[in-house]
């Protein structure tokens, strides 16, 4: 890319005053209302952050979010190096956490904290970057649109890296175009340094540090046929010619070489050469081109009820299915290889399915909605009045981006063709894997400035009526804002008030947990695992009844799961202690509803030695001594089965044991 003095949106013909007044000089110094605005909008972030401590999901942290703080944990207590596969792409946001939590304490707030004066930083760059490819009047417009950007400050509230590679996005096009302006290898490296950040997180954003040298390479030609709408580069890039352009590519490879070379050694340390970026790009392929995908996050293994109760980490389930599939314990390199393997098979055997698929993961990559990989952004703003406050999305920012960055391709405007490539290319990586928001905020900035662009081009074709400029802006923007407008998704709130539940019944408010568990089951019904966790919690506080007809009701809506057989039948056992009168017919479904558990998961070794348990009281010594073999062997390496196993030929011990 390269900076314009003076700057314009669209192509027009002919000088509008206008446009001649975008040739004055452009002055760099932040306007006062610019300084007040990021400070209305840093207090509004800090207003979301409070309420969002107010609430039970402030220091609640589940999934990658979880790793992340566990894992800058473990480096402040001096395991530095680790020995997990970088399964979450994100190997250096950990010791960010940690550079943090050793000064601030291990407290989520204190990193949110940070994140969101970056994200008010960011706003400010994302102004910086307008002035140098632009001009002043979209320049603030753009930050404006960044300030009020919702998933940017949502992003901010979260334990993961992507408000750093969003600022990392916008830095690197920042350094890229001062470099273009003045030929400074250090700008250059600093351009690196920011795309070597961004692509830690995810490794497709080398695709950026792939598209600033051609910008550069655009800015030191001479256009054939100069726009009165362009300006020349300010230095040297025309006027240095190749010697400039090698120096920049040599310091652009430096800094991202001083950040990922040894996130690469780290890796390749804690895995044995296994993995240097990430262990998950084969059950990332996986997840957006199998037989189950809907070009959203969707594991493989969804249909796997019984067991993905149980695996709540994307990294242990991807290792676990894939076993199962080989039959054979595998490694996270031979489980990475296998779901790449498998994705490249269906796609071979079924090409028009693929071709469909992706198709569909175009539309809802400029789709309104933000799709959630883990937390949904639609839920928090449900919840957080001041997140509400932040009214600008991608219902705004995708439309008037695209068709900004479209013009600029159309017209190889050589200020913004590189990062209109830019678009198209992440755009594609994006595609090649599943949508989720946090894989679409890194373009996010750059649409906001083609947004910025359209929306003043527009203003200003309207106010001096020039058709010419507004007829191809409205026929791209009216079929654009019906497509970002298709109703591609929908979401029930039922898993995330499940996830409200969890919150509170790990901060011991029992009671209000039954209620966001309701909540959830009002809206999912169909969510056995929600049944299931609400019976678990009405066992714990002796509210039997209503645990029995959670129960029931689980075991009727999702008949795979396993651990609601086994909950039923340690709630008939008790009844039958209480209620002596029916005690046999208590027993016999107990016993019964352990065998439905042990049909569905034989791994369930207290339902094992539960059944043994109830045949051995019966004086059935013979049954449970079958049933504690059958279990060993269906459970090898449990010392349990063992020790009960040798004593139970008619001691008391054995009975005691088996109790246990």
């Amino acid at each position: 890319m390269m900076p314009a003095a003076r700057a314009a949106g669209p192509a027009t013909k002919g000088r509008s005053r206008s446009a001649a007044s975008r040739t004055r000089p452009v002055d760099r110094k932040a306007p006062g209302a610019l300084v007040r605005f990021l400070l209305v909008v840093l207090a509004l972030r800090l207003l979301y952050l409070a309420q969002l401590h107010a609430s039970p999901l402030g220091g609640f942290l589940l999934g990658d979010l979880r790793i992340y703080h566990e894992r800058a944990q473990q480096i402040l207590a001096g395991d530095v190096v680790g020995s997990a596969p970088p399964f979450y792409g994100s190997t250096l946001y950990p010791y960010m956490l940690a550079a943090i939590d050793a000064i601030a304490g291990a407290r989520p707030v204190a990193a949110q904290l940070v994140q969101v004066l970056l994200g008010a930083l960011t706003c400010y760059l994302i102004w910086r970057l307008g002035t140098e490819i632009f001009d002043g009047r979209r320049a603030l417009v753009a930050a404006v649109i960044a300030g009020l950007y919702g998933p940017f400050v949502f992003a901010e509230g979260q334990i993961l890296m992507i408000s750093w590679t969003v600022f990392a996005v916008v830095a690197a096009l920042l350094a890229a175009a001062r470099f273009a302006r003045t030929g400074r290898a250090g700008t250059a490296l600093l351009c690196g340094l920011a795309c070597g950040l961004g692509a830690s997180d995810k490794p497709n954003l080398l695709v950026l540090a792939a598209t600033i040298p051609f910008g550069w390479w655009l800015a030191g030609r001479t256009a054939r046929h100069p726009s009165p709408e362009l300006a020349p580069p300010s230095a040297g890039m025309e006027r240095s010619g190749a010697g400039t352009l090698l120096r920049g590519l040599l310091a652009l490879g430096a800094g991202i070489a001083a950040v990922l070379l040894p996130v690469m050694a780290r890796n390749a340390s804690a895995t044995r050469g296994d993995f240097l970026i990430s262990a998950s790009s084969g059950v990332n392929l996986a997840i957006g081109n199998g037989p189950r995908s809907d070009g959203t996050f969707r594991e493989p293994w969804s249909d796997r009820a019984h067991e993905t109760l149980r695996l709540y980490d994307l990294g242990e389930g991807s290792v676990h299915f894939a076993s199962l599939a080989l039959g054979r314990a595998l490694s996270a390199r031979e489980a990475d290889d296998y779901w790449r393997e498998e994705t490249l098979a269906y796609v071979a055997q079924h090409p028009l399915a693929a071709l469909r698929l992706l198709g569909r993961k175009i539309l809802l990559l400029v789709n309104h909605a933000e799709i959630p990989n883990v937390l949904d952004f639609g839920f928090f703003r449900s919840q957080f009045a001041a997140l509400r406050m932040f009214p600008a999305g991608f219902w705004l920012v995708g439309p008037l981006g695209l068709v900004g960055a479209g013009l600029a391709i159309a017209r190889r405007d050589r200020r913004t063709l590189a990062p209109a490539l830019f678009l198209v290319l992440y755009g594609a990586s994006v595609a090649l894997l599943f949508v989720c928001d946090r894989f679409r905020l890194p373009a996010a900035p750059v649409l906001i400035l083609f947004a910025a662009d359209t929306l003043v081009a527009l203003y200003d074709g309207l106010r001096e009526r020039r058709w010419a400029l507004v007829r191809p802006l409205l026929a791209g923007l009216v079929p654009l804002a019906v497509i970002t407008g298709l109703p591609l998704v929908h979401y029930n709130h039922g898993r995330d008030h499940w996830m409200v539940a969890q919150a509170l019944e790990a901060q011991g408010q029992p009671e209000a947990a039954i209620a966001a568990y309701r909540a959830a089951l009002a809206e999912d019904p169909s969510m056995g695992e929600v049944w299931n966790n609400q019976a678990r919690l009405l066992i714990r506080l002796g509210r039997y009844p209503e645990a029995e007809e959670s129960l029931r009701r689980v075991v009727e809506v999702a008949p795979g799961l396993a651990y609601p057989h086994q909950g039923l039948a340690d709630l008939m056992r008790q009844k039958a202690l209480a209620d002596r009168g029916h005690a046999r017919e208590s027993i016999d479904e107990a016993m019964q509803e352990y065998r439905r558990a042990l049909e569905i998961d034989p791994s369930l070794v207290d339902a094992w030695l539960s059944l043994a348990r109830l045949h051995y009281d019966r004086g059935e010594t013979v049954e449970a001594r079958d049933l504690l073999l059958k279990g060993k062997a269906l459970n090898s390496g449990v010392p349990r089965f063992d020790d009960i196993l040798r004593d139970i030929g008619g001691a008391a011990q054995g009975a005691a044991r088996i109790r246990r």
